[in-house]
């Protein structure tokens, strides 16, 4: 601005000034860390990284966008989940009633266990059953007490059936976790989530993605000068 003041009118001089400050505050409050200690109601020891990473889901939630976390396997993907229901019910006004993660069958029970292992308080219920019967069930349950679940864990199975996938559309979500995300095409996302009422929405990935990269590094260098 310094440079076009010769040429331009003093009022514009002020404007671009006035907007390059708003730059630098708004890239200070990008850098400042929100998250800095886990949630009470998370029993295991999170890592530098699935701090940071923990961090990152939160800035994106409370900016409203959906978003991606892409880690290899075995780096806690589930466990940040689970810290993020739990940092969010800890932490922001008015989030109660359960968040909802679509899952494949084959890591059904893992998720289930993992809720149980790491945050004990955190209630779940789970909407799977090949009974019948018991499904049925598990739809009255659903209808009469969702409320009363932080977290809801079925499969994408059981949420192509059309009497369960319009039981869900019916019920508001805080979070819509959407697991195994690369192994989910397009057109199958897209019917998934497009009609569902949820405030978030969470994919999660085993690709290594950019951002995911950028995470693990900055965690390595701050582990390495400590």
């Amino acid at each position: 601005s310094d440079a076009l003041e010769p040429f331009v009118e003093s009022k514009v001089i002020a404007h671009l000034r006035a907007n390059k400050k708003n730059v630098k505050s708004s890239a200070a409050a990008e850098d400042k860390i929100i998250v800095n200690v886990q949630p009470e109601s998370v029993t295991s020891t999170l890592r530098d990284y699935q701090m940071i990473g923990l961090d990152w889901m939160v800035r994106m939630h409370l900016k409203g966008m959906p978003f991606i976390l892409g880690d290899e396997m075995g780096l806690g993907k589930t466990l940040q989940t689970i810290s993020l229901i739990a940092y969010l019910k800890e932490h922001v006004p008015n989030f109660s009633g359960p968040s909802l993660v679509i899952c494949p069958l084959s890591v059904l029970y893992s998720w289930c266990n993992e809720v149980k292992k790491h945050a004990p308080s955190l209630k779940y219920f789970r909407f799977h059953a090949s009974d019948p019967v018991e499904r049925e069930n598990q739809k009255n349950e659903m209808m009469r007490g969702s409320l009363a679940y932080d977290i809801v864990i079925t499969t994408y199975e059981m949420a192509k059936a059309p009497s369960v996938s319009s039981l869900i559309r019916a019920t508001y979500f805080n979070l819509l976790v959407l697991d195994e995300g690369h192994i989910i095409k397009v057109s199958r996302l897209t019917m998934f989530n497009c009609h569902w009422n949820s405030e978030r929405k969470l994919t999660l990935s085993r690709a290594w993605s950019r951002k995911s990269a950028k995470l693990y590094e900055k965690s390595t260098r701050r582990t390495a000068s400590s």
